[in-house]
């Protein structure tokens, strides 16, 4: 799986891709829940157990133009090709599912790991900054509401018609 660089590099390639064939495309920004506690709890080689778990699920969930990179320790990206928000939230959240119960447990350890992540997307020509912007915020929105979620961003029109972030 590819690194910030790498994603960032294949992504400006699928923006651009996206944009010239006149199709979406939707982002995710997905964090690991508690991830500390189960280095803490179980050690790093679980922690890094769960880390090939969540690759190996989210990988076979995407299309062969869908784009994915670990972006952080614990934190992932995912550049979906032609996929609007509503699509992209389907598809995310078939990843939430499929991980949550590929981690209940891991080599017979009752790790029980889970994620939570934010969904952003675009119809014309925009940043990968953005984008990722976008999706940040949202998965924040999913950490404050409990964790183990996915959650949409949804811009809000303010009366000076400038886009504001619900809070």
């Amino acid at each position: 799986m590819p690194n910030r660089r790498g994603f960032t590099e294949m992504g400006h390639r699928l923006i651009a891709c996206c944009t010239a064939e006149g199709k979406p495309i939707g982002v995710a920004v997905i964090d690991l829940d508690s991830f500390k506690s189960v280095n803490d709890r179980f050690c790093h080689a679980m922690g890094d157990a769960v880390l090939k778990r969540f690759a190996r699920v989210a990988q076979a969930s995407l299309r062969t133009n869908d784009v994915i990179g670990r972006i952080g320790g614990e934190e992932f990206a995912i550049l979906l090709h032609g996929s609007d928000p509503v699509a992209s939230f389907a598809i995310i959240e078939r990843i939430r599912r499929a991980f949550q119960a590929e981690a209940e447990f891991i080599e017979g350890v009752p790790v029980r790991a889970t994620l939570c992540a934010g969904v952003a997307g675009a119809s014309t020509m925009v940043s990968m900054e953005s984008l990722l912007k976008d999706a940040d915020i949202a998965l924040y929105r999913a950490k404050n509401g409990g964790r183990n979620r996915v959650q949409t961003f949804t811009p809000l029109a303010a009366s000076d018609g400038t886009i504001t972030q619900i809070a």
